[in-house]
């Protein structure tokens, strides 16, 4: 017998749904990138940037923004080390890339939001939880956060939904949430911000970022994005998370 689904379980996916689905557009990195290989000379970049007036005010026809991502990268890509990334978002003001006096573009790494889940939660039982959940687990030996957290009292489990409804907020310092989206494995992540790396924009390095952007976060949390990278909390409004929506996600990460 098929079991129905609750009337509380589809409002829960329905809301959770909005904001997913309102949360990327995407990018045509791929298809531009294309579409300059055809009409100029890759197999020299740099000679052919060099003297070729057309071929660098075609690539400035397109705009890189603050909050596009970048994907299926190779391991050397911009020279960075990528170890475990799952992607890569561009930190700049998009209003700031184009300009003659930015010497750098600001790149974030991307993770598996489980995996920094597993470490608030062993952090959480380590020295928040309540000494009767201390007792009962020990944080070396979690490996299983949903089974974890069913076990918490009730107590603990609103404890340790607080303890991280900052990062479902739009409003932690340290990490920025990402929805799922098919380019980044249909799975929750985030970005840590205080791995941020810079690297000198030059055209070179444009033609590697647009061939790899497939997506971009939508207003308004590309903006909440900026303002969080440039501490100023508060100022701009943008659907979150509620408690309960956030137990879902964790319990079915």
């Amino acid at each position: 017998m098929v079991r129905k689904e609750s009337k509380k379980g589809k409002s829960l996916k329905s809301s959770l749904e909005e904001i997913i689905n309102s949360f990327y557009n995407d990018k045509e990195g791929e298809k531009f990138y294309k579409e300059l290989k055809k009409e100029f000379n890759f197999e020299n970049i740099s000679k052919e940037l060099e003297k070729n007036v057309n071929f660098r005010k075609k690539l400035r026809d397109y705009e890189i923004e603050q909050g596009d991502i970048i994907v299926n990268y190779p391991n050397d890509f911009l020279e960075l080390k990528l170890e475990k990334t799952i992607g890569l978002i561009i930190g700049n003001y998009t209003c700031d890339i184009p300009k003659n006096e930015t010497r750098r573009l600001h790149i974030l790494p991307i993770f598996p939001l489980k995996v920094l889940s597993f470490k608030l939660l062993k952090t959480f039982v380590g020295n928040l939880a309540s000494q009767s959940t201390r007792d009962k687990f020990n944080p070396n030996n979690i490996d299983n956060l949903k089974e974890t957290y069913d076990k918490f009292s009730k107590n603990d489990k609103k404890n340790f939904i607080d303890y991280i409804k900052k990062i479902f907020q739009f409003k932690n310092r340290n990490f920025f949430l990402l929805c799922p989206h098919k380019e980044l494995g249909n799975t929750w992540n985030y970005v840590d911000i205080q791995s941020i790396v810079s690297i000198i924009k030059n055209l070179t390095k444009m033609i590697d970022i647009i061939k790899y952007t497939k997506i971009s976060i939508n207003s308004p949390w590309k903006e909440k994005f900026g303002s969080i990278l440039s501490s100023r909390f508060g100022k701009i409004a943008v659907d979150d998370f509620s408690s309960q929506e956030i137990k879902h996600i964790l319990t079915n990460l």
